[in-house]
């Protein structure tokens, strides 16, 4: 059994102004799930996994931008944006297809659907 979730220093967790991504595993327990390279004052979210291990969610980037991202075999991959400033992921089938959200670059947001192979 596996689980994907976030934690923050207030009760409403991965809603508070900054959150840490993990990933429980049953026997292992918690595990965290490094950023794109912000200091942990920042958010970062896992949203779903799929049966392989792969997480996807939201993370916040050295430039300050939230980007969806993808986690597998320990490493953190963003997935970029559609042209506009932020994106997230929020879901990934077990081929690897993910479906999220971006903003485009006049700050619509428009949802997306991408592969990972």
């Amino acid at each position: 059994m596996e689980g994907v979730g976030c934690t923050g220093p207030q009760p409403s967790g991965c809603y508070a102004q900054f959150a840490y991504a993990f990933v429980w595993q049953a026997g292992v327990g918690s595990t965290d799930l490094p950023t794109l390279g912000r200091a942990r004052d920042a958010v970062n979210q896992a949203r779903a996994i799929n049966d392989t291990g792969q997480v996807v969610g939201v993370s916040t980037a050295a430039s300050g931008a939230q980007l969806a991202v993808l986690w597998q075999n320990g490493s953190v991959l963003s997935l970029g944006t559609l042209g506009g400033t932020s994106s997230t992921a929020a879901d990934i089938n077990n081929r690897g297809q993910v479906v999220g959200s971006s903003l485009l670059p006049l700050e619509i947001c428009t949802p997306f659907c991408g592969g990972t192979k």
